[in-house]
């Protein structure tokens, strides 16, 4: 079996290494210092097509596999960590929202992530049961014009800067089955 990367693959790599020494690595200690993420940073990420990684092309995505988007994040990880953080939030609200979404959620919210525009959160965790998702005890519940959340989150990823994000919460029983995600 052959586990080597394909020559495409090994080109992206390259070229998302050179851009992270170039781009990122000059500003990680100035900005982890600070604790800020700077304000260019989603659009410097999404030029490089590296926020919509997972996105489908049709929707301004690279449409990229979980191989090669992993490849992106240890180059972008390498040269600055916290950056990478970023592209792990907006994998995973993609990932979700290409599992259980619409597609009118797609175009909703999709390419505003892939082209930098739209800077996503994950609001998962929470006081008594910190990021267990089947632990959750923030509830749902149809109010006849949608859904009221009722609950608490903490350490909310990127919820400083983010402009749209995915809300785990019960609608169901115990354990992670009675779990729903909200956009």
């Amino acid at each position: 079996m052959d586990f080597s990367w394909e020559p495409e693959q090994e080109y992206f790599r390259a070229e998302v290494r050179a851009f992270a020494e170039r781009q990122l690595a000059p500003h990680y200690a100035a900005d982890d210092r600070t604790g800020r993420m700077r304000p260019e940073l989603p659009r410097q990420l999404a030029g490089m097509g590296l926020t919509g990684l997972r996105i489908p092309d049709e929707l301004g995505g690279q449409g990229a596999d979980a191989v090669t988007t992993g490849l992106a994040t240890e180059e972008v990880a390498r040269a600055d960590f916290n950056a990478c953080y970023l592209m792990v939030i907006a994998t995973l609200v993609t990932e979700i929202l290409l599992h259980a979404g619409t597609p009118a959620q797609y175009g909703r919210w999709l390419p505003g992530i892939a082209d930098g525009s739209s800077v996503p959160a994950l609001f998962l965790t929470e006081p008594e049961h910190g990021s267990d998702a089947a632990g959750l005890t923030m509830r749902a519940e149809r109010d006849g014009r949608g859904w009221r959340l009722r609950g608490e989150k903490t350490s909310i990823s990127l919820g400083t800067y983010a402009d749209c994000g995915v809300v785990f919460a019960r609608t169901g029983g115990t354990g992670a089955a009675g779990v729903s995600a909200f956009m």
